[in-house]
């Protein structure tokens, strides 16, 4: 996928999802890795093939088996791969693995599992310290500290757009849903980091809810609106995610899920482009927001 010049835009979604992938690929932890290597389902990627494409597979062996191939075809020969399902709309009995020296374009394909090597991702040179990690005091520790005992500590307690959101199973909050994505993203580190044992439990409260109730194919949250306005709130709350599992990285739960939405949106965006509220400010501003969902 390709970004370079603004009559291209309309790739622009699809190209954040693969670089939030690709980013979150080089960052995750061992547990998610073999999620990784399962690819995106019912995505492919033709053309740019090796020679002497396809590559029989055995019987049982899993997408994961093509993207072994790749890696082990190592850079520059190999940068996707793409696996073809058995018996799929006319496939053979056995799994095929196409083996790729370019990265195409994406098309949705069911009988396909696709993926990408991250082959250029260089290791980041610093590394942000953890929430949690460091306790204010003095000064910033009491400006955190009437947050709390003020309104961002006291909203789920008689604002009905979070006390009774769509998020945890009320009925408000409606619109884009973004309220309580948008408090979570400041109320989690705020918890953690004054290390608030009654804000702590309001925090988790929240998360164990979403991650519970997310859907099948990864969606994170309500899905009821049916167009391009329906990914706005989901990126302040991977953001909350994040910063929770840095506090909590003993929850195997959280990268999991945020791996699956990812995913899952991608696989969305091939139908349901962005809608008019990721451009409320024009171009250089939907760029602007991306990139600080990315981050």
């Amino acid at each position: 996928l390709t970004c370079t010049h603004a009559s291209n835009m309309e790739h622009f979604p699809l190209l954040v999802l693969v670089t939030t992938l690709l980013l979150f690929a080089a960052s995750a932890p061992a547990s998610c890795s073999s999620g990784w290597s399962d690819g995106d389902d019912s995505v492919d990627r033709p053309n740019g093939d090796l020679p002497g494409m396809p590559i029989t597979l055995g019987d049982k062996d899993l997408p994961s088996s093509c993207a072994k191939l790749c890696a082990e075809r190592g850079a520059p020969n190999c940068v996707a791969w793409a696996y073809v399902k058995p018996n799929c709309s006319g496939s053979g009995p056995s799994p095929l693995c196409y083996l790729k020296q370019t990265v195409t374009s994406q098309v949705l394909n069911q009988c396909r599992v696709s993926g990408l090597m991250n082959i250029n991702l260089l290791p980041p040179k610093f590394r942000p310290l953890p929430v949690g990690s460091v306790q204010p005091t003095g000064w910033l520790g009491a400006q955190l500290r009437l947050q709390a005992d003020g309104l961002s500590g006291h909203l789920p307690l008689f604002w009905g757009d979070v006390m009774d959101s769509v998020w945890v199973g009320g009925s408000a909050d409606v619109g884009l849903h973004e309220r309580t994505p948008y408090w979570l993203n400041g109320f989690v580190p705020l918890a953690y980091q004054l290390g608030d044992p009654k804000l702590i439990s309001k925090v988790q409260e929240y998360v164990s809810y979403i991650l519970e109730h997310q859907a099948q194919d990864g969606w994170l949250g309500p899905e009821d609106i049916s167009d391009g306005n329906a990914y706005w709130s989901k990126y302040p709350l991977l953001m909350s995610l994040r910063q929770y599992y840095e506090a909590n990285s003993s929850d195997t739960r959280v990268l999991p899920a945020m791996l699956k939405f990812l995913k899952a949106a991608q696989t969305k965006l091939f139908t349901v482009p962005l809608g008019n509220s990721w451009d409320l400010i024009g171009r250089s501003g939907l760029q602007t927001r991306v990139f600080q969902r990315i981050l």
